[in-house]
């Protein structure tokens, strides 16, 4: 494992410590975020090892993982939102990307490509649910929104998919130009923008545990 890699992971590692923490300490809605960063870790590890032996196909992680990360954020931000009009199309949208994923496993990727398409729909998805929970947070009266956790959290939701979406739509022409140079563009954007992502959760979970005024129980 590179140190880059091994930083990434400590990242992550450090996210998922500090969310059971944040949980046990009564916020709930947290439980969707040590389920997402737990299944991150066995999803990254799963692809480290198929890089590392070169085995065929991304494996059943990549395709569970991406359904199951919708589902995690879709849910906290459920559990985070005031307004009942938007969280009725959050619960609305995860039986269907659910089916949408399944027909796409089967139809499109048949287990065995990267699931370009699916990622941009759930990104696209969290996007629009996460802008609005921006604008939906308490700040409370004496409190910066700066120190709000979900400020944070959804900051690096925005971020991440928001740019990694852009060049996902590229990616199904890079891959049949050049699948080596396509991956290696893919990373090169990838990382910078999972550290931003994860060290965003960080920084948003270390408030949350601050600030009791958030607590959610």
């Amino acid at each position: 494992m590179s140190y880059s890699n091994g930083f990434y992971f400590i990242l992550i590692a450090i996210a998922a410590v500090l969310s059971i923490i944040s949980y046990r300490q009564g916020y709930n809605k947290t439980i969707f975020i040590v389920v997402v960063l737990i299944a991150t870790l066995l999803d990254e590890i799963t692809q480290m090892i198929i890089v590392q032996y070169k085995i065929k196909g991304y494996g059943f992680t990549t395709y569970i993982f991406n359904v199951l990360e919708y589902c995690m954020y879709a849910m906290y931000y459920i559990k985070t939102c005031g307004t009942d009009h938007f969280k009725f199309w959050a619960r609305f949208s995860i039986p269907l990307f659910i089916l949408f994923c399944i027909v796409t496993f089967f139809l499109k990727y048949h287990f065995n490509k990267y699931p370009v398409l699916n990622i941009n729909v759930e990104g696209a998805l969290l996007f629009i649910f996460y802008t609005h929970l921006l604008f939906c947070l308490d700040e409370g009266e004496k409190k910066s929104i700066y120190e709000h956790g979900d400020f944070w959290i959804s900051i690096g939701v925005l971020v991440f998919f928001g740019g990694i979406f852009v060049y996902l739509g590229l990616f199904p022409i890079l891959m049949n130009l050049d699948i080596k140079q396509a991956f290696q563009k893919y990373r090169l954007i990838a990382y910078p923008l999972n550290i931003l992502f994860y060290s965003s959760i960080i920084i948003g979970l270390l408030c949350l545990i601050r600030n009791k005024k958030y607590l959610t129980r």
